[in-house]
């Protein structure tokens, strides 16, 4: 380092100090620059504006001694790289030279000043700051590179995380999916092969009886493979209905719950008067957004699964409504009928289950129930007291907004 780039920051109560200072380091570093403060306060203001190579600090200061200042030096981020060294003729004892190093000070030198040994302080001094701040500054560079890997692993093992999470849940959707083809595979082979084989007996049945000229057996064979016929017919529409649920692109239809809800009722009318159900339905002025027939399907095969099993309930009733459930509208159809065991409550969305095997229908209703609640981007479930306690649905759907948000074309 050369003497003419070395700034020393003087520190001193006395005047005549410093000028003495000044016109020694004058002769044996002509170059340095000095810079000057009287005490402790407006050394530091001195030492945070010009970065000194060098503090030479007096000890026996009024207010805040040199001890202090140097301790509120050592203690600052932007000046703990600054060597201080203490110049001191009345404090030169061997507590005070400990209390010095205590406080964080490079150095100690006594006066009178030995001018070779100052000049050989400063010039180490000078160095060991430029030493320090190169070493602050490549452990500030470690740090970041770190703290940037650290983030670039954390992001990298959140990504690896996400994944992980994909192919769990993509992992479970094929199951669930293998579960469902092995039911339908089941289904297929023995609830369509039964009527099948109903058909190919009473087909036979008919060829004898028709020779025999049997009129009686004749209507009984032709009646029991329309039966079958029936049969199979109804379980293939309820799979054509499943598949194509989602399959087809429409454009989404704003349709308020009324409405919905009406036309599903005018659907239903006969099996509702017949079984003699009272239907209560929300006055809340919701529009719904979706595949409109999709929409009115659900609803319908909600209030028809209902209806069915009302069992021996002598006022039936039906409330379709809506209610807040964690801040999101969840609609609900809810009867007084039969129950539901709440065991079962994992097994009635499933494809082909039936809790009575022996009830009609083929077990596909609330599976589609399910899968149309799903591709409107909303979630089903049920609840129940027990069996005899009623049953009540709840699924909510995206796209639900009131009638006012409507209007200002808000619905999501």
């Amino acid at each position: 380092m050369h003497a003419d780039r070395l700034t020393i920051l003087a520190i001193d109560d006395t005047p005549d100090n410093l000028t003495v200072l000044g016109a020694v380091l004058s002769d044996v570093l002509p170059g340095c620059v000095l810079v000057t403060a009287h005490d402790g306060i407006k050394g530091i203001e001195l030492a945070l504006a010009e970065d000194p190579d060098v503090i030479l600090l007096d000890i026996v200061m009024p207010g805040m001694d040199g001890f202090e200042t140097c301790a509120r030096i050592k203690s600052d981020d932007r000046l703990r790289d600054i060597p201080v060294v203490f110049l001191t003729s009345l404090r030169t004892d061997r507590f005070s030279r400990i209390k010095a190093v205590d406080v964080g000070a490079e150095s100690f030198l006594g006066k009178p000043l030995d001018e070779v040994e100052l000049v050989a302080q400063i010039r180490v001094m000078a160095k060991l700051k430029s030493a320090s701040r190169a070493r602050r500054l490549e452990r500030d560079e470690l740090a970041r590179l770190v703290a940037d890997r650290t983030r670039a692993l954390e992001q990298e093992l959140e990504g690896r995380k996400r994944v992980e999470a994909e192919l769990r849940e993509r992992t479970k959707e094929v199951l669930e999916q293998n579960a469902e083809l092995e039911r339908f595979t089941y289904t297929v082979s023995h609830d369509l092969k039964s009527p099948l084989v109903t058909v190919r007996t009473f087909l036979g049945y008919l060829e004898q009886d028709l020779e025999s000229q049997n009129s009686d057996r004749v209507a009984a064979d032709i009646k029991f493979v329309l039966a079958a016929t029936k049969k199979m017919n109804c379980l293939l529409d309820d799979l054509l209905r499943l598949s194509r649920i989602g399959a087809m692109v429409v454009s989404p239809e704003h349709v308020p719950l009324k409405v919905v809800v009406a036309e599903v009722l005018e659907l239903l009318a006969g099996p509702i008067a017949r079984r003699g159900v009272s239907i209560e339905v929300t006055d809340e002025p919701l529009i719904l957004s979706g595949d409109r027939p999709r929409l009115v399907q659900l609803f319908q095969n909600l209030l028809e699964n209902a209806v069915k099993y009302m069992g021996t309930q002598p006022m039936p009733c039906v409330h379709v409504g809506v209610k807040k459930i964690w801040g999101q509208d969840a609609f609900f159809v809810r009867d007084n009928g039969i129950g539901i065991d709440s065991r079962h409550a994992g097994r009635i969305f499933v494809l082909f289950e039936k809790l009575d095997p022996d009830s009609a229908g083929t077990g596909v209703g609330l599976a589609l129930v399910r899968r149309i609640v799903e591709v409107h981007g909303g979630s089903i479930w049920m609840e129940s007291a027990g069996v005899g306690l009623g049953t009540t649905f709840l699924f909510t759907l995206a796209g639900t907004c009131t009638a006012e948000a409507h209007l200002g074309d808000n619905c999501s």
